[in-house]
């Protein structure tokens, strides 16, 4: 058994399966355990070792990766290079952990949405926790989730509805040019040339590129579902405020 095959070991995933439950599950405990924590993170002497710790973590991961990527020569110009939404939400949080910027992660917020897209509808082939590729996948994506996680408990970051409207405009101005990228390189960055080979919410919205207005506006509706509870924070902390 290789643990950096270019193919699946004998532990085969499974969308649903006993793997993909337990390790969602694991990163719900991580969310819980953050939030939970919260103020001892807040007022830890070494907090600012542990962001340093945790996003080197990730870093090392990612870099692995993209190092097995050129090992087996698997698709290395769109894995190595990549332009997807996850992994420049993923570059965003690595500089968020370094810096605390707060107009980066009012961004982060909203983009980290694919990331989650990612957690539900896995698609990295069958690679099982008998290899790097499963441990990668699932620590970069949720190391992203867990970025704005940590932010909002421990920084108390919050969202208006202006850092919404922004993260959607550059959202649509990068697809644009990510398109542009992916009909000249014949690439599919962001899924704009094709849909994930795995059953998604786009599968409703027909073929290329019918499905890229569905994909606009799923976007905007999922936008302002996770708005949502800022509105009403929002709202309660002004009055407060007031009061």
């Amino acid at each position: 058994m290789d643990f950096f095959s270019r193919t699946p070991n004998l532990l085969s995933f499974e969308a649903y399966g006993k793997y993909h439950i337990i390790t969602l599950f694991i990163i719900l405990v991580l969310f819980i355990v953050t939030v939970g924590f919260r103020e001892k993170l807040r007022n830890w002497k070494k907090e600012k070792t542990f962001r340093m710790i945790t996003v080197s973590i990730a870093i090392v991961f990612e870099v692995a990766y993209k190092l097995w990527v050129i090992y087996v020569g698997k698709d290395v110009l769109e894995n190595v290079f990549s332009l997807d939404l996850c992994a420049i939400s993923l570059y965003m949080a690595w500089i968020l952990f370094f810096t605390k910027k707060k107009a980066l992660f009012n961004i982060l917020y909203f983009f980290s949405l694919g990331a989650l897209a990612s957690l539900l509808y896995p698609d990295f082939g069958t690679f099982g926790p008998d290899h790097m590729r499963f441990y990668h996948y699932f620590i970069v994506h949720t190391f992203i989730i867990w970025s704005v996680v940590y932010f909002i408990a421990v920084y108390d970051y919050r969202i208006k509805f202006k850092d919404c409207l922004h993260s959607f405009i550059i959202l649509m101005s990068s697809g644009v040019l990510v398109l542009g990228v992916d009909l000249l390189l014949k690439t599919n960055y962001m899924f704009l040339i094709e849909k994930p080979d795995v059953g998604t919410p786009l599968d409703y919205f027909g073929a290329w590129p019918t499905y890229l207005i569905g994909l606009g506006l799923l976007i905007v509706i999922l936008f302002f579902i996770i708005y949502i509870p800022w509105f009403f924070v929002n709202r309660y902390s002004k009055g407060n405020h007031i009061k």
